[in-house]
């Protein structure tokens, strides 16, 4: 869990973004409904830094296999790691750990 509640941190403000836009085009394809997106939006908007620890995902790669797409390398957290995007990625399909590294200031 984050300790500090640092408000201006524009890591989190570009967190918060994303998610209100996948939510936005999730909802433009029919795949959420109007509440649904305006359940997210106000958790979104009423969330605290500390909301936003970052999770480390166990995925096994077979289980995936040909359902991945590569994140282009501007979009990526780091240029020089390996990231994709699983559109329909089920929750059985990974495992989720909560970890308690900063999001911005380093290791």
């Amino acid at each position: 869990m984050l300790e500090r509640d640092d408000r201006a941190d524009p890591k989190i403000e570009q967190h918060k973004e994303k998610l209100l836009e996948v939510a936005q085009q999730k909802q433009a394809r029919g795949e959420i409904t109007r509440d649904q997106y305006d359940a997210i939006e106000y958790e979104v908007s009423n969330s605290e830094t500390r909301d936003f620890a970052p999770f480390l995902y166990l995925i096994v790669r077979e289980r995936v296999k040909g359902r991945t797409q590569d994140v282009i390398v501007q979009k990526r957290a780091n240029p020089n790691s390996e990231e994709y995007i699983i559109e329909d990625l089920d929750s059985s399909e990974f495992e989720m750990i909560r970890t308690s590294i900063e999001l911005s200031g380093g290791l």
